[in-house]
């Protein structure tokens, strides 16, 4: 019997975002459907330049906690999405600065997955822009899965080759 090789479709939750907003998306065949509307954080100032003491310090430590809470948030939609149907990586664009951050946010189970990044600017991102950086990201992944299973089956077709009598 002939056997078809079937390319690994995977499903990846998506999270564009800065220091106020986040959107999150899935993606599957090329497909990004957001997962209701962007989340907006109240970070107040968005300048924080000169020092005004224990005032400043109040601002930032206001709007590191909002931006905190913006973040936790979107990985948490992103975590009920995984539940009801598992995602097989995890995208995340934003600024360079952020992403770490934006990455330790993430659900534990979120953080297990295959993971991609990308650097934009979401306030001047467009859907066409975020399907494009996120398909070649989820391609990559794709492709190191592949490659890691044929080493597999490759190992495993020598064990048992070692194993033969015939040799």
């Amino acid at each position: 019997a002939r056997h078809a090789v079937r390319l690994i479709c995977m499903r990846g939750g998506v999270i564009v975002a800065d220091r106020r907003t986040a959107s999150v998306h899935v993606t599957e065949n090329d497909r990004l459907v957001p997962l209701g509307e962007p989340i907006v954080g109240d970070t107040g100032k968005v300048n924080f330049g000169g020092f005004q003491g224990y005032e400043e310090h109040g601002a930032r430590s206001r709007a590191d906690t909002e931006t905190a809470r913006v973040w936790k948030e979107a990985s948490g939609r992103l975590f009920d999405e995984h539940q009801t149907s598992p995602l097989d990586v995890v995208v995340l664009g934003g600024h360079q600065e952020n992403l770490d951050e934006m990455a330790a946010h993430l659900h534990s189970y979120l953080s297990e997955l295959a993971q991609g990044r990308f650097v934009i600017d979401p306030r001047t991102m467009t859907e066409p822009i975020i399907r494009e950086r996120v398909a070649e990201i989820v391609a990559r992944i794709r492709r190191e899965h592949e490659g890691a299973l044929v080493d597999r089956l490759v190992s495993a077709y020598k064990q048992v080759r070692i194993g033969d009598p015939l040799d």
